[in-house]
């Protein structure tokens, strides 16, 4: 909303805004504390990394952050528990968390998935953990939040600027709706790998369409108006298995570039047939947004 400013958060649990015309101090700035229903980390021992729960009045520990599409004072922040935080920087109620979920405990250790190869579409292989069986888990992640992103504007669909992606060291994405309102959970679950995933990004292109990086040096592709349960692509897209630190799509949402974290920069290129959205690929991606609405209902009635 503004070219000349920027916001930045810190592990300390503080937001700034910057001006580009004076960097040496921030020209805002909101110290975020966890709230009251913050809980220390439970005890047990399972596969996945566990969180590091953060304690009632403490500096929150933010790990990401993310604005809607022309918005610059609403934001969510993802933290080193796992938990997903809305707040508004201005007005009354400017530095107030309101909870998307509150943090999961611990799963019951599961076997890692198997998975084929090739960005041309999968080649065998069982993948499963995540899609259609995860739908409805109120619950965020089970490890920090490495990253943010939010739907791009989509004319077609201007609802779609509500849904919002997290990726996670506890290997996942999350796909949430803004407009469902606070604590009402995530829509679905995304899992194909045993590493923690540290970036993902909707296409500028494909409505339905979004990357994930994993720190394997893996990119996954997802289609969520085709299928829930299972990426439509994924490939090794840095050498050395270096892990993937980011990825960022180009434009015509043919290319994905991949950052490792040696800091050597992949270009992954993508087949039309998966960059390039059908013209029923708006109408899926609503009804697949509405049965995952309608399963997380059922889930949480289920759970009562």
């Amino acid at each position: 909303a503004n070219a000349h400013a920027f916001v930045t958060a810190s592990a300390d649990g503080r937001l700034c805004a910057w001006n580009l015309a004076a960097l040496a101090t921030p020209a805002e700035s909101l110290e975020l504390r966890a709230p009251d229903d913050a809980t220390a980390a439970p005890s047990g021992l399972f596969e996945r990394p566990p969180p590091q729960r953060h304690l009632a009045g403490e500096g929150l520990p933010i790990t990401s952050l993310a604005f809607p599409h022309a918005e610059a004072s609403r934001c969510v922040v993802g933290c080193e528990d796992g938990a997903l935080y809305q707040l508004s920087r201005h007005g009354s109620a400017a530095g107030e968390l309101r909870a998307l979920h509150p943090p999961s405990a611990p799963p019951a250790a599961a076997e890692p998935p198997a998975f084929g190869s090739g960005f041309g579409g999968l080649a065998g292989g069982a993948l499963g953990g995540g899609g259609i069986g995860a739908l409805g888990a109120a619950g965020g992640h089970l490890g920090p939040v490495h990253a943010l992103h939010f739907h791009p504007p989509c004319r077609a669909l201007p609802a779609a600027e509500e849904l919002l992606l997290s990726a996670s060291g506890d290997w996942s994405a999350k796909l949430w709706s803004r407009a469902d309102g606070d604590a009402a959970g995530a829509l679905a679950t995304f899992e194909h790998t045993p590493d923690a995933l540290l970036d993902a990004r909707w296409s500028p292109r494909h409505p339905a369409l979004f990357a994930t990086a994993d720190a394997a040096g893996c990119v996954a592709l997802w289609n969520i108006a085709a299928d829930t349960e299972r990426p439509v692509a994924h490939a090794a897209a840095t050498a050395d298995g270096r892990g993937c630190a980011r990825l960022c799509w180009a434009p015509d949402g043919r290319t994905v570039a991949v950052a490792d974290s040696a800091g050597a920069l992949h270009l992954q290129r993508v087949d039309e047939d998966i960059a390039e959205p059908r013209a029923d690929d708006v109408r899926a991606l609503e009804e697949a947004v509405a049965l995952m609405g309608k399963a997380r209902a059922a889930g949480a009635e289920e759970r009562n």
